[in-house]
C-alpha cells in the first residue's frame, strides 16, 4: 500500500518524483563546486593574503558606488 505523499504526488504531477530527484542530483552538484571554489579562494588567501585584501576593498567599494546612487 502506497502511503499519503506518494499517492499526492501522482495525482498533482506523473513527473514531479523525477524533478524532485533531478533536483536533488543539481544540487548536490552545486554543493560539490561550491566546495571546490571555497576551497580554492582558501587556498589563494593563505597564498596571497594582500591581493585578497585588496581585492575585497576594491569590491566593496565599487559595490558602494552603486548603491549609494
Amino acid at each position: 500500500m502506497q502511503n499519503e505523499k506518494e499517492v499526492g504526488r501522482k495525482k498533482k504531477n506523473g513527473h514531479q518524483p523525477e524533478a524532485a530527484e533531478m533536483l536533488g542530483i543539481e544540487a548536490e552538484e552545486l554543493r560539490e563546486r561550491l566546495a571546490t571554489v571555497d576551497s580554492q579562494l582558501r587556498t589563494m588567501a593563505r597564498e596571497r593574503p594582500l591581493v585578497v585584501v585588496a581585492s575585497a576593498l576594491l569590491v566593496g567599494y565599487v559595490l558602494g558606488r552603486i548603491v549609494s546612487r
